[in-house]
């Protein structure tokens, strides 16, 4: 259990980063599951019933560094954090894996 004030700050907005990230992947209607990567992406068009699945196999595959700047990238108003370049210093685009 945690008792710690501080931490229980970063475990309730740990939690928000996480239900935010899946809301938006999973809404149908702004076609959220085109934000995941190429190989989540292509799970997901074949996976039917399980799709919410892969959604969710994608976040738990994220660091917390990850999973901050993802949802940073999505809420954010700041211009510069929205736009952030995507490609790491060998020019290729940063990706996680889509454990399936």
């Amino acid at each position: 259990m945690v008792l710690s004030l501080g931490l229980k700050v970063a475990e309730f907005r740990g939690c928000e980063f996480v239900n935010e990230i899946f809301k938006v992947l999973s809404d149908p209607e702004k076609k959220g599951h085109e934000l995941l990567p190429d190989g989540c992406r292509n799970s997901y068009d074949i996976a039917g019933a399980d799709q919410r699945r892969i959604i969710c196999d994608f976040i738990v595959g994220m660091t917390d560094r990850y999973a901050i700047e993802f949802y940073g990238r999505l809420k954010s108003e700041n211009e510069e954090r929205t736009f952030k370049s995507i490609l790491n210093k060998a020019g290729q685009i940063n990706d996680l894996p889509c454990f399936v």
